[in-house]
């Protein structure tokens, strides 16, 4: 649980350093309901994650609530929750201690289903309504050939109003995802943050190569097919995998150094 904490005290540093969802939907967009559901996304499939290991059944009521509160801010939450929690589940099926896990989460995810059900029926018509309007939007890119694709998705660019050429990229995040994936891997620590980055990367890459038609148009369709609200995704979960690289990375140091893992995270 320590680790874990420590995990969440890296991410927090980078996101906040980040480009996307935050700055870029409000510099270049004005998207503030999206902005604000996309910042609690990853707060929402924390806790649905957590009801296995760390959270009672009985949490799963405050799980639920909060996961209906983040789709009451903007109805596409829903399917960045359901697409990041099902990628990660799945990454969690490979290992044996994974399924075991989510065996055990069950009564809990069922207490969670109950109450976000009540609390969104209201939004369940108008929600519904409105994904098939978005559906019908132009995307706000064209096509563009592979190798683009691969490095504005993964290259981190800022791009938007503060960067119209794309003379500038956050190098420094892909890094440190880089070295949160080899950890996770290496470590044999469980890939389903791995296998939800790699989703979220596809579709994205997706949506650049063929906007609005394909798969991944699938999901990109409860995003208006922008670019400027999907591309987000990738950057909630890199985050999560910069944290895992320097906490993994750091513990195993500690373990070679003989020093506290907290302090050999906080050199690096």
């Amino acid at each position: 649980r320590g680790s874990a904490m420590l995990v969440g005290g890296v991410a927090s540093l980078v996101m906040a350093g980040l480009y996307r969802p935050g700055p870029v939907l409000m510099h270049d967009g004005g998207i503030l309901a999206n902005a604000v559901s996309l910042s609690l996304v990853p707060a929402a499939v924390a806790g649905v994650l957590a009801l296995p290991r760390v959270l009672p059944v009985r949490a799963g009521a405050g799980v639920g609530a909060a996961v209906a509160g983040t789709v009451w801010c903007h109805p596409s939450a829903a399917v960045s929750i359901a697409v990041t929690t099902a990628a990660w589940w799945a990454g969690m099926l490979v290992a044996r201690r994974g399924r075991r896990e989510l065996r055990r989460a069950i009564p809990g995810l069922g207490v969670a289903a109950g109450v976000a059900a009540v609390l969104l029926v209201p939004a369940v018509a108008p929600g519904l309504g409105q994904s098939a309007r978005t559906a019908n939007w132009p995307p706000d890119t064209g096509p563009v050939p592979f190798y683009q694709a691969l490095g504005e998705t993964l290259g981190f660019p800022y791009s938007g109003g503060i960067d119209p050429d794309q003379t500038r990229s956050q190098i420094w995040v892909l890094l440190l995802v880089l070295v949160g994936i080899g950890a996770v891997v290496a470590l044999r620590r469980g890939i389903g943050p791995v296998a939800a980055f790699t989703v979220w990367s596809a579709i994205v890459v997706g949506a650049w190569l063929s906007p609005a038609t394909g798969v991944d148009a699938l999901v990109t369709r409860f995003f208006y097919h922008a670019m400027l609200r999907t591309w987000s995704h990738v950057y909630l979960l890199a985050p999560v995998l910069a944290g895992l690289g320097v906490v993994l990375v750091a513990n195993r140091v500690a373990v070679l150094a003989r020093r506290r893992p907290a302090w050999v995270a906080l050199g690096l």
